[in-house]
């Protein structure tokens, strides 16, 4: 029996994500053992539990379900509760014994293999080292972690400050959590932070701390077993909390089987519990104001903070999810045009493939001379002639913020021989189901 462990809602926090209902027919008699680890990997119960204690002991304790009777309605059977799993936890292999004991005291085991998979994955090279989250890059390791190498993807783990957590290791908190900063001593981290294409930088925040960069990313923190994770944009599709009542063939001992399995697959990555000291507490400074993101084992709240304090940094970047190269054609052999740009410009929705229905475009960049290749504009008929001194106008690209979800490229009418001219066009965007591009 294979279950996935994980689901992005944030109601979950450190509790179960999965609930898997056993029916047993009624008038019978059973008791329930399994191998899993009750405080860390999941627990049994007669009925549906409204919370999950969030506790660790040195001594591994395995849940169980004493001798019960299913009356085929109020105790019809037992839950087997799954602890949420975080990005790339390995799957946890392990049995459920039901015993059904009989008017003559006969008992008969059946045992059920299960295997707690989960649906989110730790970012790689292939996801340029983060997690998107609003269009926006959060690198998957703070500043001073240790770095991936060529040759290899070095994960950036959790750490826990709880001696009895599983994944508490003190030996490897350096490599894990980083290097301790004021605001002073910030300035060029991020720029040289060894992940993956592009600048990195610090992350911003508002004086409303209900905004900005380190909200967005407070929005998407999430916690399973005391560890916190960002889950990235992906989460929309990810499956959601849910109990299951397994419903497939009933077999001779009333005992009802089944399989679950989902599709949906997340990127995730840890936020290490370091501190500035002992306290199981971390923060990633602003590039514009005072302010932290504080993370504890159970919760996270963005504040100000002294400017004398040390925390981790964790850095982002802008993203764009890169297209297909394309061309248009820059030769209009219309005599009125003159110097102006092409008659009919270049619809944006067209030239990265996608619907105006379900994408809305806010804002646009291009990289082009505006001034002389071509320029971004609403209309997409344009009857303008550029001006002569600015022809060689340096950093002349285009940053437009679209009000109508409609924007056109239009390149300057070329001449006979013209080289072809390259650049980059960007755009940004909310779809229709609500995450943003």
């Amino acid at each position: 029996m294979l279950i996935d462990g994980f689901v992005a809602d944030l109601g979950v926090a450190n509790g179960y994500a999965s609930n898997m209902k056993f029916t047993i027919g009624a008038g019978l008699k059973y008791k329930v053992s399994t191998t899993f680890k009750e405080e860390w990997d999941a627990s049994l119960s007669l009925a549906l539990p409204t919370a999950a204690p969030l506790k660790f002991t040195s001594s591994v304790k395995t849940s169980s379900i004493a001798e019960t009777l299913s009356d085929g309605t109020t105790i019809d059977g037992f839950y087997l509760n799954i602890y949420r799993t975080a990005p790339g936890d390995k799957n946890i292999v392990g049995s459920v014994d039901v015993t059904v004991i009989l008017p003559d005291k006969t008992e008969y085991t059946y045992p059920i293999g299960v295997t707690v998979t989960t649906s989110c994955d730790l970012p790689g090279e292939k996801e340029n080292y983060g997690v998107k989250i609003n269009g926006l890059l959060w690198a998957d390791r703070n500043v001073g972690a240790t770095m991936p190498t060529d040759a290899n993807y070095v994960v950036s783990k959790n750490y826990s400050n709880d001696s009895n957590h599983p994944d508490y290791n003190a030996s490897l908190k350096g490599a894990i959590v980083g290097s301790y900063h004021t605001i002073s001593a910030i300035g060029g981290k991020c720029e040289t932070l060894g992940l993956g294409k592009g600048v990195w930088r610090m992350p911003s925040a508002e004086s409303d701390v209900t905004k900005g960069e380190i909200a967005n990313a407070k929005a998407r923190i999430r916690h399973s077993k005391g560890r916190v994770f960002l889950v990235g944009d992906v989460e929309e599709t990810a499956p959601t909390a849910s109990t299951t009542t397994v419903t497939s063939t009933t077999t001779a001992s009333g005992i009802d089987l089944s399989s679950t399995s989902k599709s949906a697959r997340s990127i995730g990555c840890f936020l290490p519990l370091s501190g500035s000291s002992a306290s199981s507490m971390s923060g990633y400074w602003s590039s514009r104001a005072n302010y932290s993101l504080n993370i504890s084992s159970t919760s996270s709240n963005v504040s100000s903070s002294s400017a004398s304090s040390q925390f981790t940094l964790r850095c982002v970047k802008e993203h764009y999810d890169l297209r297909p190269a394309t061309t248009v054609e820059g030769f209009c052999p219309s005599a009125g045009r003159a110097n102006y740009p092409v008659l009919n410009g270049y619809d944006l929705h067209t030239l990265f493939g996608i619907s105006k229905t379900t994408h809305t475009i806010k804002s646009a960049e291009s990289s082009f001379n505006q001034y002389w290749d071509g320029l971004l504009n609403a209309s997409k008929s344009i009857s303008s002639t550029p001006t002569p001194s600015k022809w060689n106008a340096p950093n002349s690209g285009q940053i437009i913020n679209v009000s109508s979800n409609t924007m056109y490229f239009h390149p300057f009418r070329t001449a006979p021989g013209d080289l072809d001219v390259a650049g980059v066009l960007k755009v940004k965007g909310m779809t229709s189901w609500g995450s943003s591009f």
